[in-house]
């Protein structure tokens, strides 16, 4: 049940001396208006209401109530991808770049937040068999390997990062790979 909100009295002067008993406004820089909920639209249909310091959210589309951290999904996990890449021939023992020129051991990833790495993928243009290492703080921790084709996936990780870890990737057996996309799936929770 929602709060219909109607004030019971608004000051009418800036130090709240005079009262208006009937009021047709309030104003936010004079007036105090406490309520259980915000009720938006004019219905009972879009909610944000506070319960015992949780937020909660409902509209006609999201039933039951939820709380605001449901809405992201997985009950409160941010998901967002880093890529990294290479532009040419990528021969073995060759970082990928985050940013053009720049090799991932020396200007790696540097994790934000604490978080997991959850997928990896990777395309080229030339069909090689070859490897992607991935390496957190220069410490070996998953191989994606390609075989005769110029592209592959890993969508069961659970790789965990710390803020501060600093991630690269590094071509590895035999390779002749053109024009590399590596992208990292991360997950963290809210």
């Amino acid at each position: 049940m929602v709060d219909k909100i109607k004030p019971l009295k608004i000051e009418t002067d800036e130090h709240g001396t005079q009262i208006d008993f009937t009021p047709t406004e309030a104003k936010p820089s004079e007036d105090h208006i406490a309520c259980k909920g915000v009720a938006f639209e004019n219905s009972d249909d879009t909610l944000v209401r506070g319960d015992s310091g949780v937020m909660k959210f409902k509209d006609s589309e999201v039933t039951p109530e939820v709380s605001l951290s449901d809405l992201y999904g997985d009950g409160g996990v941010s998901r967002y991808s880093i890529t990294c890449g290479y532009s040419g021939n990528a021969a073995t023992g060759t970082y990928l770049q985050f940013f053009r020129n720049n090799p991932s051991n020396d200007s790696p990833y540097v994790v934000p937040e604490d978080a997991t790495i959850k997928a990896v993928s990777v395309s080229f243009k030339t069909n090689s068999t070859l490897c992607f290492d991935t390496y957190v703080n220069g410490v070996f921790k998953y191989s994606l390997q390609v075989t005769a084709d110029n592209r592959g996936f890993e969508s069961c990780l659970n790789i965990p990062v710390v803020a501060g870890d600093e991630i690269s990737v590094i071509t590895s057996g035999p390779s002749n790979a053109r024009d590399v996309v590596f992208v990292l799936k991360i997950q963290t929770s809210l």
